[in-house]
């Protein structure tokens, strides 16, 4: 499967669950989003957002978009919008690097 037909995939995934987020928080390495559950994306490189102090007034499908931006601070925001509408079942609890 091309890279398109995936990054089209997890999009539309996430716009199946389309609503509001409850929040976003972009750090220096990490990006998070709230949804149902903690939805978290990894960057190495700072560039600006658009749209930034606004991002939880949007919903997960319209943050999911941001995945095919080429600034990869955008596109973390957009992964981590698609990792928060994944149902884990997991009983595991701690440090999600280590898990």
């Amino acid at each position: 499967m091309a890279w398109g037909k995936i990054i089209d995939f997890l999009i539309s995934y996430a716009k199946g669950r389309d609503e509001p987020v409850k929040d976003v928080r972009v750090g220096l390495n990490w990006t998070c989003v709230l949804f149902k559950n903690l939805g978290v994306a990894m960057y190495k490189m700072g560039w600006e957002i658009k749209d930034a102090g606004r991002l939880d007034e949007m919903t997960t499908g319209e943050l999911a978009e941001l995945l095919k931006s080429w600034n990869l601070v955008e596109a973390s925001v957009g992964l981590a919008s698609i990792n928060s509408t994944i149902d884990v079942k997991t009983e595991k609890t701690g440090n999600g690097l280590e898990i």
